[in-house]
């Protein structure tokens, strides 16, 4: 394999976190199907690609890396940096400094942190969008440094670490996104300035307050402002209700804070530019609430003369509704869905904090929710969710009064195998009076009782009473399921089980960095989103997880690939098990760990420590036969007289 400019390129653009793939030589058409998706950051992929099309050029999917390359063309008349330049002049914004790459006609490739939709020349003439679309999921590409074309090559012209790369000016996001996609109308049963409404901005504005998430001078603070006011007038309030909250709850926390004139033109902007019109998050009165409810009960009657075989012929079609979400381009609403993954992997902190954020109306995650009542019914450890999770996790999502927010816990899973245990719940939550949005069973074991799980008919049984929960309540169930010994073959059981649900989320983590990745392996009904990756902090006495950007998760992980030797010996001394004494790997697993940590952490050291032991830590490792099986106990050589090794 020949090393040319074009690979060097791909595998520093990769190094930096940008996915990239093969591209035609001398040209920009893809070398690989499916290239949003199988572009990588592994340079042994990169490697395998370029064996395959020597010396081709290579290319980048910015939204993989979370991030906007803003393509300005200087040709044909065309001068994408004026019009740039021109935009942010007569729309309020500065062009941050930012990574920049030179093209082969004089054009620039601007890259920023967002999301936006990919156009071609629709903010202004020769400024294209290389993004992906929020909305749909639609990605775009861009060539990379070191690859060329006949007239010459990318190269960069102004060099910027992948973490330093700014935000996008809101304002500039707010153009591309709305040359694609018309405003969001506010409900028309919704009006402005709403008590309900009031408060949920008020919690979503001290939850930033507390999080240190405000405008600072010289760090982006004019666009943070202008992100924040689009939030606030999308959650139902007008411009006056904006300026009064803002001024009040955000705006003293500010460095420097803004004048009254400038704050208030800075949300009059939002409600200028913004892609919502206000109030288009907004939830209506309880009053218009059960109004809506009532009407729709009477819309669900169904029709006698109608039957549920009835033909749909394509005009029929046409008229389907899109599907709807409980959480955004994530959750769909009214399903029944299953997250899972293997034990320690933080299942039930990540289906607490989406229960939290549906139950107070609070975006998660960067992705609004459908406001509703939810039940969490937890089979395993409800009372450590009662006291430190579900309390941490309402103190670091800022809310103030955790006693108006409709969520429930059941410290109990029904039965499957049992309908008087279902119908035992239904009743209970009837009995509440309550809009319920959400049902989380954790775990599907519990609920399966002494059925088998990897029987088709038995998990059919689990799959008819998360059906008769949906359709009772109208609302949406998520399952909390573990995979097996074999971790890739998915989740445990029946394979009747993911076949049958509308979406399935899978969870890994690296439990000793508190590192989390949801994958979504199927939506029924739209197109999976792209990994979320979350990082845990341990926080007034549990763990909360907030979301992180690619390039940090995998720094942040690839930081924690070893147990040292050394880390080994100390914790060996520390225990005594010098000169023949030795001690269990869960032992030494959990002095490693330290005396607070999780039982998450321990497992993952646990398995970090088995590793090592067929590996190159033998000198502390050995092997006792017992019995029919094997066990590892953990020692240290003998010491010298001195002490030392």
């Amino acid at each position: 394999m020949t090393h040319t400019p074009q690979l060097a390129g791909a595998l520093n653009w990769a190094s930096r976190g940008f996915f990239v793939f093969p591209v035609e030589t001398n040209g920009k058409k893809s070398l690989v199907s499916d290239w949003p998706n199988v572009a990588t950051t592994d340079d042994k992929q990169i490697h395998e690609w370029a064996n395959d099309y020597p010396g081709c050029n290579w290319a980048c999917v910015p939204g993989r890396s979370e991030c906007i390359a803003f393509d300005l063309d200087r040709k044909n008349g065309k001068d994408g940096l004026a019009e740039l330049e021109r935009l942010a002049h007569d729309n309020g914004f500065e062009i941050p400094d930012t990574l920049v790459v030179k093209t082969p006609t004089g054009g620039f490739h601007f890259y920023y942190h967002g999301a936006a939709s990919a156009t071609v020349g629709k903010i202004a003439p020769g400024i294209d969008v290389r993004g992906t679309d929020p909305h749909n999921g639609r990605a775009s590409y861009v060539l990379i440094p070191g690859s060329e074309i006949d007239s010459g090559s990318y190269a960069i012209e102004n060099d910027m670490e992948a973490w330093e790369i700014p935000d996008a000016p809101g304002q500039l996001i707010a153009l591309a996104n709305a040359t694609q996609h018309e405003a969001q109308s506010a409900p028309a049963n919704v009006s402005l300035d709403q008590p309900q409404n009031v408060a949920r901005a008020r919690a979503l504005l001290r939850q930033y307050v507390g999080a240190g998430d405000v405008a600072v001078e010289g760090q982006g603070g004019d666009n943070r402002t202008y992100q924040v006011a689009c939030e606030i007038l999308s959650l139902g309030l007008s411009i006056d209700g904006a300026f009064e909250l803002l001024r009040d709850e955000w705006n003293p926390h500010c460095r420097p804070h803004w004048s009254d004139d400038e704050l208030h033109t800075k949300i009059e902007n939002a409600a200028t530019y913004a892609q919502n019109e206000p109030g288009a998050y907004a939830i209506p009165s309880a009053q218009q609430m059960f109004a809506a409810v009532a009407q729709f009960a009477e819309q669900r009657m169904p029709d006698p003369k109608r039957s549920k075989f009835c033909p749909l012929f394509p005009r029929d079609m046409r008229s389907l509704p899109d599907p709807s979400w409980l959480v955004a381009n994530l959750f769909p609403a009214h399903a029944v869905a299953v997250l899972y993954g293997p034990t320690g992997t933080f299942k039930t902190f990540t289906a607490l904090d989406i229960g939290v954020a549906i139950a107070a109306g609070i975006p998660i995650w960067g992705r609004t929710v459908a406001q509703g009542a939810v039940a969490y019914c937890a089979g395993e450890s409800p009372l450590g969710i009662a006291r430190k999770r579900l309390p941490a996790l309402m103190q670091h999502r800022a809310i103030a009064d955790p006693d108006a927010v409709p969520f429930a816990l059941v410290p109990a899973v029904p039965l499957v195998s049992t309908p008087s245990d279902v119908e035992a719940l239904i009743a209970a939550l009837q009995g509440t009076g309550l809009r319920f949005a959400l049902i989380v069973i954790d775990t599907v074991a519990r609920a399966l009782g002494g059925l088998d799980e990897n029987s088709a008919k038995d998990v059919g049984l689990l799959r008819a009473a998360m059906e008769q929960l949906r359709d009772t309540f109208d609302c949406s169930v998520l399952l909390i399921h573990h995979t097996g010994k074999d971790e890739s073959r998915g989740a445990r059981g029946s394979s009747a089980l993911i076949a049958d649900l509308d979406a399935a989320f899978e969870s890994k983590a690296d439990p000793e960095v508190l590192a989390v990745t949801l994958r979504c392996e199927k939506q029924r009904d739209a197109d999976p989103f792209a990994p979320i990756r979350l990082k845990g902090t341990r926080a007034h006495g549990s763990i909360v997880f907030d979301l992180i950007r690619e390039t940090e998760y995998a720094a942040l992980t690839r930081s924690n690939t070893s147990t040292h030797n050394s880390d080994v010996g100390q914790a060996l001394k520390a225990l005594g098990a010098i000169n023949g004494k030795t001690v269990t790997t869960h032992v030494l697993a959990m002095e490693m760990t330290g005396p607070d940590a999780p039982a998450e952490a321990i497992e993952a050291k646990k398995r970090a420590l088995q590793r090592c032991a067929k590996d190159r830590l033998r000198a502390y490792v050995e092997q006792l036969s017992q019995g029919s099986g094997h066990a590892t106990l953990w020692t240290m050589p003998e010491l010298s007289e001195g002490g030392s090794q």
